[in-house]
């Protein structure tokens, strides 16, 4: 991954595309799964992995359409076959593809650019009439859905191809009735309605089974019918033949001639003629017909049932399935298989708890903001600078001719004002539940708490500066907790300032989140504040990740809880009492809004 680019990074990019589709992602390690809650995906580095860029869009976006829009308890209570289970799985993706892409159009590229790479894969088998019934009823139901119902029109050769096999290996009736039932997909709005199409198939195929034994039973006994009665014939042609040569004294002649006048050698040889120009007609190939019509019957028959007892093991590889696999199985590189960026949880709320925080420092706040708004505006009255072209000359520079410097012309210039968005994180780590020495009931998670609130709300109010508080980690994972998503209030989310501590600090994760955050808002400056009371869980990841994150373009500030965290930053505080606490966050605002 080159340097600059983090916003291009696979885990900043997935995480914002699941904050639009609003399901939660987790980026890290080497499997892709979905929990029903959330979707994981490994750490895949764009520049090394590229080819499976567009699996991975397409993958994300079907998991987040199955998340958003699957009943799940229905959908896995409704596994009671082969068969059933996978033509719910079919149709179901097939009605919450189509969802996502209702609301989001965009989206239909990167499902359709997942599924031609994948049918494009060498290991992917396209069914002849060789295959099982089943996996050749499974994979017509997707190519068809997905050029018919989803429109992607470059799957049409592949899914004709398959149709053809189809037309082979089942009855035309099952196979007309099929499509009828496959047209009525567009109507389907629920997980239930889904299963209620799947069954109707299930029972349609049974139907033409026993259509299809019934025509056989039909088929013997027309040709049982017909044998009896070419026996009957054949029986009294040898009695007439009995009678004739009583009466009319035959004769074995062969010139021998009937009424007619031709003989007898003419009409075998006329006989045998018409035989041989038209195998259709005569009793003995007309039962050959219908034996042929027997043969066809068995095999659909035999088809039919064979997809209905089809086992696991007769079933085509699901494409989705196949998505998983393949990005399960890529090769990361070593700093992208340590990437984690965190599922976002929603804080326990407590109004009376959180207010209480918000009062404490709601005096500091105001008065933190009144210097920043009067600082903020000191900087940004017109500055006067020299230059070497210009309509004002500045007589007390007029020197700089003599020594060769042109540099007379006087030039206003007005600073900008802020365009900042800054993500503070708030270590909630056990640790941070310690009591602050000489301190009967504050801890340091009161002080860091506090911090926050403070800062946010003195920045909130300071035009151009777009403040978020993000607390890690959620109880004993690797998770974070949003207190203050960007662009809202302190006081509309006061209920989630409770000041609570458990679990590890993992700080790497953590920060990705915050970076992912960050690069989300229209802001131009991006800068994340952490305060902690002591190390990361891994130093060297931590280390990392705010390397990579700096060398992009996003500022760091540490605060150290009574603990230095000069290591870690480049520009870092350390409060060691509450008291400190209101001259420190002012140095942080005016470093941030005015110094830049």
């Amino acid at each position: 991954m080159k340097q600059g680019h983090l916003n291009r990074a696979f885990p900043i990019v997935a995480s914002q595309l699941g904050a639009k589709f609003g399901v939660k992602i987790s980026i890290g390690g080497d499997k892709a799964y979905t929990n029903g809650d959330r979707i994981q995906l490994p750490a895949l580095n764009i520049d090394v992995n590229a080819e499976l860029i567009e699996v991975a869009w397409g993958y994300l976006i079907h998991e987040a359409s199955h998340i958003r829009y699957t009943d799940f308890t229905a959908f896995t209570s409704s596994a009671t076959s082969p068969l059933r289970r996978e033509l719910i799985n079919l149709l179901e993706d097939v009605r919450i593809e189509r969802g996502i892409m209702d609301e989001y159009p965009g989206a239909k590229d990167s499902i359709e650019a997942m599924d031609l790479y994948i049918v494009n894969l060498p290991e992917f088998y396209i069914s002849d009439k060789d295959s099982h019934p089943a996996a050749i009823l499974n994979q017509f139901i997707f190519l068809h859905c997905a050029v018919d119902i989803l429109g992607f029109k470059s799957l049409i050769s592949v899914a004709e191809k398959v149709e053809k096999v189809l037309e082979e290996v089942f009855p035309c009736g099952a196979v007309t009735r099929l499509f009828a039932l496959l047209s009525t997909i567009h109507g389907l709005i629920s997980t239930h309605d889904v299963i209620k199409l799947s069954d109707q198939i299930i029972t349609m195929i049974n139907e033409e089974y026993v259509n299809e034994q019934e025509r056989q039973r039909q088929l013997a006994q027309s040709h049982g019918s017909q044998q009896s009665n070419q026996s009957e014939q054949g029986n009294q042609s040898g009695s007439s033949e009995d009678d004739s040569g009583t009466d009319a004294g035959s004769t074995d002649d062969a010139g021998s001639t009937d009424d007619s006048g031709l003989s007898n050698d003419s009409l075998d040889q006329s006989s045998d003629d018409e035989t041989n120009e038209d195998p259709g007609k005569g009793q003995e190939n007309s039962g050959n017909n219908h034996g042929s019509d027997e043969n066809d019957s068995e095999l659909f028959a035999q088809s039919l049932l064979d997809a209905l007892n089809a086992s696991d093991n007769d079933m085509p590889q699901n494409i989705n399935d196949m998505a998983r696999q393949l990005l399960s199985n890529q090769t990361m590189t070593t700093y992208d298989s340590t990437v984690y960026i965190p599922a976002v949880h929603k804080p326990v709320l407590n109004e009376l708890v959180g207010s209480t925080s918000v009062d404490n420092v709601a005096s500091w706040s105001v008065k933190i903001r009144a210097s920043l708004q009067g600082l903020i505006q000191s900087s940004k009255f017109d500055r006067t600078s020299t230059k070497r072209i210009g309509n004002r000359i500045n007589g007390k520079k007029l020197f700089r001719i003599a020594q060769g410097d042109s540099r007379v012309f006087d030039r206003r210039i007005s600073r900008k004002a802020p365009n900042t968005a800054l993500h503070i994180l708030l270590d909630g780590s056990t640790s941070m539940g310690y009591k602050i020495p000489g301190s009967i009931n504050r801890e340091f998670i009161h002080i860091a708490t506090e911090a926050s609130i403070a800062l946010a709300m003195a920045l909130e109010g300071v035009s151009g500066v777009n403040p978020a508080i993000t607390r890690f980690p959620h109880e004993n994972t690797d998770d974070v907790v949003e207190l203050l998503p960007h662009g809202q209030k302190v006081r509309s989310n006061m209920g989630a300032f409770i000041p609570l501590a458990s679990g590890g600090t993992p700080l790497h994760s953590a920060i990705w989140y915050a970076a992912s955050s960050v690069y989300s808002t229209h802001e131009e400056r991006k800068v994340i504040i952490v305060l902690t009371d002591g190390e990361p869980d891994d130093k060297f990841l931590a280390s990392s990740v705010i390397q990579r994150c700096e060398s992009s373009g996003i500022e760091f500030v540490g605060i150290g809880i009574c603990h230095d965290v000069s290591h870690l930053f480049k520009t870092s505080f350390m409060i060691n009492d509450v008291n400190d606490l209101c001259a420190e966050l002012f140095k942080i605002g005016r470093d941030l809004l005015v110094a830049a």
